[in-house]
């Protein structure tokens, strides 16, 4: 007998292919979809949407309402960010404090075997090894594997991706053979507030699809991060101070909440790797070591200078080998 699947829905194409091919290859299933909205006011037409989504699926659906818990859980994280300086990727924080660790929740409590979402990632078990290797999708620009950081092997061991190794041209048309068209948007979370720019107020608004969807989620300060421009907070004074990239130089970067997710002992003084960032558009070699705990400090084998040096404080990082992902972590301090 098949093993017992929870599956993640979140209103994007990929969540339903996912949910249609295991259902194809005759796993016992239950999909989920968070309701994470502001408020209540959609309520009637999702669960119109769940019942769509069981009729085409056949697959029974559970709508959990979950928009004041999540809400609290994603702003305490990005409020603590902004006092530090960082900025700060809303569907990172998203997926690591809360859709993983909800998850996780629920196959404990429903005794599920596996958990199923439709990442852009690849997950290969090495018996020999006894452990979960993580493998980036072909399109380096739509991998997520950046969004696994901080699972443990034992997570990952509970983890499915079907469609981590399918071609996106592939996904698509697999959507319009079976009509899978997303029928409601990925949930969205919008942040506001004030800061002040050149000793003036600055109403602004950030906000990001959590779902899987294409679109840009690192934000601060009410706009993207421009390659061209540094910002940097001064929790004290509530200042913005802007610069340039043309001057800057990185020797070292230094990360907290690392993972390594081919479970080696962490206690290792040097690994050279590749340290990824940019959703993989950008790659160095670098010497990593430990320092304390699961902080760490990467020394490049050379300063990476101007535009290349558009790294900062709160972004995530990838360590790579190849197409293999080893880990990966957060910045807190760049020199």
């Amino acid at each position: 007998m098949k093993e017992k699947m929870l599956v993640s829905l979140d209103g994007a194409v990929e969540s339903l292919v996912t949910t249609w091919l295991l259902k194809k290859q005759g796993y016992q299933m239950r999909a989920v979809l968070f309701d994470v909205s502001e408020n209540s006011d959609q309520k009637e037409e999702l669960l119109q949407r769940v019942s769509e989504y069981e009729k085409k699926l056949g697959v029974s659906v559970q709508l959990i309402e979950c928009g004041k818990e999540a809400r609290s859980i994603v702003y305490k994280e990005i409020e603590f960010g902004i006092s530090r300086g960082f900025r700060y990727d809303i569907k990172s924080i998203f997926h690591q404090k809360f859709l993983f660790p909800k998850l996780f929740e629920l196959k404990k409590q429903y005794q599920f075997q596996k958990i199923a979402t439709g990442h852009r990632v690849s997950l290969n078990f090495e018996p020999l090894e006894d452990k979960m290797k993580v493998f980036r999708f072909g399109d380096a620009k739509q991998d997520e594997s950046h969004l696994l950081v901080g699972l443990s092997q034992e997570d990952l061991h509970s983890l499915v991706f079907p469609i981590g190794a399918i071609p996106h041209n592939m996904i698509q048309k697999l959507v319009t053979e079976l009509d899978l068209a997303p029928i409601i948007k990925p949930m969205k979370f919008e942040m506001h507030y004030e800061t002040v720019l050149n000793n003036a107020p600055v109403y602004a608004s950030d906000g990001s699809y959590v779902g899987m969807t294409e679109e840009d989620s690192t934000l601060g300060l009410g706009k993207d991060y421009d390659q061209s421009l540094i910002f940097d907070i001064n929790p004290k004074q509530n200042q913005v101070v802007i610069g340039t990239l043309e001057s800057r130089v990185l020797n070292e970067i230094w990360f907290e909440n690392a993972s390594w997710f081919s479970g080696e002992d962490l206690g290792f003084k040097f690994k050279a790797c590749q340290m990824s960032w940019k959703n993989g558009t950008q790659a160095v070699p670098v010497k990593i070591i430990q320092y304390e705990g699961a902080g760490m400090k990467a020394i490049l084998d050379q300063p990476i200078t101007g535009e290349d040096a558009n790294l900062f404080s709160g972004d995530a990082v990838l360590w790579v080998d190849g197409n293999t992902v080893l880990g990966g972590a957060r910045v807190i301090k760049c020199l």
